[in-house]
């Protein structure tokens, strides 16, 4: 009997040991099971990723294949970011979901951005979440077969998660595990994703010039990490005190076309008009009457000629900025936009000079006032009065917008209340809305002009009526304003420029059905074409004829005040001198001094370009050495 119970008693504690044995073993097998999953979900993420970017499965294979590094480091990132959510939460199946909604949402925002806009999404893209979902309820989004099986193929690996057993980490291993993998994250991202000589050393290239490129080339994922560098700006080399006073005393001294002292300083119209070009230059059109007769009148009468903006399709306050500052985008990280990221203090500009000079000064958007932040960065600017829609009355809408018509009349009405009120020369900017895209469905009720092209698609048709009825009213706009302050007495300038050129079907489709770039693999010269557009500058007392040729964005303040015969500030002076040696330059492209187009700038250029660059910083973000210097006469 004592043998028999010490044998039972044996073989219950050999069978509790092996139930041990095996439910640990079961464990441990399910939490490799588990990491096991999460990397092959990363995998099958990364894979998705880039199939969405690049819609087509050979094409993205192919890519893996050639930039192995590149996919691994995106998959290193996904697998990481995967870990880190299940040691956090011990749930695999958050882990999949929140996990795939941020890498497939990302995706997807860097889809919609390069068909709608043909630039990629972009770290800065992060915060512009309100403009962007402004834009998008014009947008007709369309899931291609390619999108659709990445999408599910997302979703259905996220659904595995749901249905494998979940285990319940101890607190301790979840803790240590966390802190590792969050360790790992920080020292991938400091010492490879934003560390040049790494990306360098591993033959990766940041082709910081031309995004869709760089995107292309590195992928998606890497694209994006890339450009996380460029969310701090850098420090110029050689800035210094010293360096800057160098370059201040090169400037001249003063502006020869300056008019005497006494004679009364004129009133001053900017319109910067939505989307506005020639659409003349496509020339296998037809059209029932030129679009643009006012703009063809003043070219004969008076300045004229092409500005180069350092935009194409969309974010009209960049080159809004570079007309009022003189600042160039071009040396800020590409995609950005200065009035949301850079305009946070009080910045000198066109308007806080001539507001110093006893102008009245006014900024008026017929659009909501957040949108760009317009409403905090104009009085930053100087703006002594800012009118968006909402301060209109009774408008007329054209389009589903404030008609042009109305934005001149509501500048008009200004110009009367301040004559009446304070008497002082009167400064406006006004930025249109009326032809703002999308053009596959502008709803314009009456039609004064139509074009044809017995080859043009059904689609091509209906986008190019629509911007070209836009075109026309801001024409028209622009011709009633003249007539207006032609029968004054007091001195105006009326100056008119496009902010970009308008974005006609999904990746230039239309620009490439009717000729006018032949691919998206650009020249120089096609970037010229694609990134310039019309503007003139016209006064009541002393109008003549001169074409300008092609210019920045960034020179039309200073060109304005010369044309103006009004005295300005030495930086503006600067840039006019510096339009002599490098007529127009972008981040992707450059003019030099014969006019011809360059994608990469010669040694001479570039030395220019740092003078203005080491200038320009040290208004936005240096030590403000010679901020007062600058914005002296």
């Amino acid at each position: 009997m004592p043998g028999s119970y010490i044998d039972r008693a044996t073989t219950h504690k050999n069978t509790a040991i092996k139930n041990v044995d095996h439910a640990l073993y079961n464990k441990i097998f399910l939490q490799v099971f588990h990491i096991a999953y999460g990397l092959i979900y990363a995998l099958v993420l990364t894979f998705s990723v880039e199939l969405i970017q690049r819609g087509n499965i050979e094409d993205t294979l192919k890519w893996a294949k050639l930039f192995s590094t590149n996919f691994f480091l995106g998959y290193l990132l996904i697998a990481s970011v995967f870990m880190l959510i299940y040691f956090i939460t011990s749930r695999t199946w958050a882990a999949s979901f929140i996990t795939g909604l941020i890498f497939g949402g990302a995706a997807l925002a860097n889809y919609f951005k390069i068909i709608i806009r043909g630039d990629p999404f972009l770290p800065w893209d992060l915060k512009i979440g309100k403009e962007a979902g402004n834009i998008l309820q014009y947008v007709d989004i369309e899931f291609t077969p390619i999108l659709s099986f990445a999408l599910s193929i997302i979703v259905l690996f996220a659904l595995i998660g749901l249905l494998i057993k979940q285990t319940k980490l101890k607190w301790k291993v979840r803790l240590i595990m966390t802190l590792l993998i969050s360790l790992e994250i920080g020292l991938t991202f400091t010492q490879i994703y934003v560390n040049s000589k790494t990306l360098q050393s591993l033959k990766i290239q940041d082709v910081n010039w031309d995004q869709v490129q760089n995107y292309e080339r590195n992928g998606f994922l890497m694209g994006f990490l890339i450009n996380v560098k460029s969310i701090v700006i850098q420090q110029p080399a050689k800035y210094s005190k010293k360096s800057l006073q160098k370059i201040v005393n090169t400037i001249p001294a003063n502006n020869s076309n300056a008019q005497a002292d006494g004679q009364k300083m004129p009133n001053i119209v900017m319109i910067m008009s939505e989307a506005f070009w020639d659409p003349t230059q496509f020339n296998n059109l037809r059209f029932s009457q030129d679009p643009i007769p006012t703009i063809r009148k003043l070219r004969k009468e008076a300045v004229s000629g092409w500005l180069l903006s350092p935009q194409f399709g969309g974010s009209t306050a960049n080159p809004e900025f570079e007309a009022l500052t003189g600042h160039s985008m071009a040396f800020l990280p590409y995609g950005s936009i200065a009035y949301e990221q850079y305009v946070k203090e009080p910045m000198p500009s066109l308007v806080s000079y001539l507001s110093n000079q006893g102008y009245y000064t006014v900024g008026i958007h017929p659009y909501v006032k957040w949108f760009w932040d317009r409403e905090d960065v104009y009085p930053r600017l100087g703006f002594e009065k800012a009118i968006f829609n909402e301060d209109f009355e009774d408008p007329e809408i054209e389009a589903g917008y404030i008609s042009d018509m109305s934005a001149v009349k509501e500048v008009i009405k200004q110009y009367e209340q301040n004559k009446e009120e304070t008497g002082k020369p009167f400064f406006s900017f006004l930025v249109t809305m009326e032809n703002h895209g999308t053009y596959e469905d502008k709803p314009y009720e009456n039609r004064t002009i139509s074009v044809t092209n017995n080859n043009l698609s059904e689609e091509t048709q209906h986008i190019l009526n629509n911007y070209v009825q836009g075109v026309k009213n801001a024409d028209t706009a622009l011709g009633y304003l003249i007539d207006y302050f032609e029968e004054l007495d007091e001195p105006t300038v009326v100056v008119m420029f496009g902010d970009h050129l308008p974005t006609l079907g999904n990746k230039y489709s239309v620009y490439r059905e009717l000729g006018y770039v032949k691919d998206l693999d650009f020249t120089a010269k096609e970037y010229v074409k694609l990134y310039t557009t019309p503007f003139v500058i016209w006064n009541n007392y002393d109008i003549k004829p001169e074409n300008a040729g092609i210019m920045n964005t960034h020179y039309i303040a200073p060109y304005v005040l010369y044309h103006a015969g009004m005295e300005m500030p030495k930086y503006f002076r600067f840039l006019l001198n510096l339009k002599k040696e490098i007529p127009a330059y972008t981040s992707f492209v450059s003019l030099d001094e014969n006019n011809v187009p360059r994608i990469l700038p010669s040694k001479t250029m570039k030395l220019k370009k740092q003078q203005h660059w080491l200038l320009q910083y040290d208004i936005m973000f240096g030590k403000g050495y010679m901020e007062e210097q600058l914005f002296s006469k």
